[in-house]
Formats: C-alpha cells, structure tokens, sequence
C-alpha cells in the first residue's frame, strides 16, 4: 500500500513540482502564522491536497460531513488524515502566489486570479510531458462548483449545471489533456485569451500572428 501511495505522489509531481508546492507550502504557511496559526509543512500540504481531491470523488453537500460520524455520514479517511478545524484553517488560507505579486486592478477584474499561477503551471506541465499523437479534440470541459463566482455559467442541458468552463485539447487515442485555456466568463480585463496563452507558450506567438496577417490581406 504504501509503495502505491508513493507511486501516486511522484505522478502528482510529474504535474505539479515540488519547487512548486514548495512555494505554495511557504505562501499559504506565512498566512497562516499571520492569523496566529501553525505554520504549514510540506506533509500537510499533500494531505490537504489529497483531501481536496478526494472531495471530488466522495461526495457530501457540507464539509463538515466529511468528518461526521452520525449514520450514512463521514468518511474515516478524512478523520485518520487531519482534523477538520486544521483543514479549515489551510483552506481558508491557501494561497498560490506570493503576496507582493497581487495586483488590486487584475484581482477585481479577473474571477480567476488567485488561482491563475495554479492554472499556469498545470497548463505548462501538462504540454511538456507528451506530444499528440493522431487526432486531437478541442472542446469545452467543465469544472462543476458550487461557488459565488463570476467566472461561473450555468448550462442547463449539461449534467453539471453551474461550472466554471475551460477551452480543453484532448488527445483521441490515449485521452491525454495537452492544453486547456478557460473560457474568460466574467473576464474584464479586456485581454483576449489567445495573448494569455501566448505568454505561456512564447514560440506560438509568431505563427499565431502571421496567420491572423494573412488572413487580414486576402
């Protein structure tokens, strides 16, 4: 079991690197000192991450419940992992960017800035870990949630009615992900989503431009 588990954490890092979530560990840790909590190790972090995830998997309408021990409720997983007024303290406290780096204007006018150098990374690790091979797919993937967001649509003919949406290119012979992109609902900063993606991936900036240049003059 416990080889598995670590086989499992080194596939999370394939996306997610360590000198990554280190940052992260630190970002969210000197938040949690501020508000006169522990600080934040490393082993806590990947617990809540697992946590986190598992919520997706193993599904109850509050929090809370994941830790209750009444009939049909709680999950003994998440009570052998971490206490839930700890959970709630890192919740409450994560933080994928460091402080100085926030930027009132692109806060207010981007749904999805806190979580944006999050976004970023997975896209980068994502593209670098395998080529396409054969037909790809580009199409919309949805993220269900429940929270107040501008960033979020509801879709009523959709088995997941309010989500936030992404732009997602998905290999069709082994169903990898290579690229993904959100849809900019509730977006104002007037940047389009193509430039974003341009930053991330600087070598499509040229083609992107001489297409759309050719295009202008016939």
């Amino acid at each position: 079991m416990q080889g598995t588990i670590s086989q499992e954490v080194h596939l999370f890092h394939l996306f997610f690197t360590k000198s990554y979530l280190e940052g992260v560990r630190k970002w969210t840790g000197d938040v949690l000192v501020s508000r006169g909590k522990n600080n934040l190790v490393m082993n806590e972090l990947l617990a809540y991450v697992w946590l986190e995830l598992g919520m997706s998997l193993v599904k109850y309408n509050s929090i809370r419940s994941y830790w209750a021990s009444g009939a049909f409720l709680g999950h003994e997983t998440f009570r052998e992992t971490m206490y839930k007024n700890r959970f709630g303290e890192i919740r409450s406290c994560v933080r994928f960017e460091a402080k100085e780096l926030y930027d009132p204007v692109n806060a207010n006018n981007d749904p999805l800035w806190f979580a944006q150098s999050l976004l970023d990374n997975f896209i980068r690790r994502s593209a670098e870990l395998a080529v396409p091979v054969g037909i790809s797919a580009l199409d919309e993937n949805t993220c269900a949630t429940k929270a107040r967001t501008r960033a979020k649509t509801y879709s009523p003919n959709k088995p997941a009615k309010y989500g936030i949406r992404f732009y997602a290119v998905v290999g069709h012979k082994y169903c990898y992900l290579t690229s993904m992109f959100d849809n900019r609902t509730g977006n104002g900063t007037g940047v389009e989503g193509v430039h974003d993606y341009h930053l991330l991936f600087k070598q499509l900036r040229t083609p992107y431009y001489t297409k759309i240049a050719n295009d202008n003059s016939t």
